[in-house]
């Protein structure tokens, strides 16, 4: 039976909601898809394509502080193996790289993010039994944050 391209969900955005197969696709094999649920991922694919996650995530620095705290913790809760029974490494490694640039795009509100931040990768990279993609990844960002924010008056002491 040969596979119809367009219900191939490989690489699907529905992945995304957690509907089928890993978000940076996977090895298993995936059942087929209805024309509606096709239709339904086009149309959901075509609405991400209009926006722009880099502009959506720069635009954080004009978020109030408890907005941003909010992205924040949905961050860290999607990057944390522990509290996600369905946990994906792909996606805690795109967390906390998001985490990280947005930390650094809101070097102005340092303060308020910092110690949520750190605890967060700290505790990833303590909590660590053997080496892994996601640890590699918090070990990075948190070394990228610390020479970057190092000049920074309000953390200087936490750093």
């Amino acid at each position: 039976k040969g596979a119809n391209p367009s219900t191939s969900t490989s690489s699907s955005i529905l992945s995304v909601f957690g509907i089928g197969g890993g978000w940076f696709g996977s090895a298993e094999k995936e059942p087929e898809v209805s024309p509606e649920l096709v239709e339904a991922e086009n149309q959901a694919k075509a609405c991400i394509q209009r926006c722009s996650i880099k502009r959506i995530i720069h635009s954080s620095k004009n978020l109030q502080a408890d907005s941003l705290l909010f992205l924040i913790k949905a961050l860290i809760l999607h990057s944390m193996p522990t509290q996600n029974k369905e946990f994906k490494e792909e996606n805690g490694i795109f967390c906390l790289g998001l985490l990280t640039n947005i930390t650094l795009i809101n070097q102005e509100r340092i303060i308020f993010v910092w110690m949520l931040v750190y605890e967060h990768f700290a505790g990833i990279i303590s909590a660590a039994k053997t080496p892994s993609p996601l640890v590699e990844k918090a070990i990075v960002c948190l070394l990228l944050l610390c020479v970057k924010l190092v000049h920074t008056d309000e953390i200087t002491d936490r750093i």
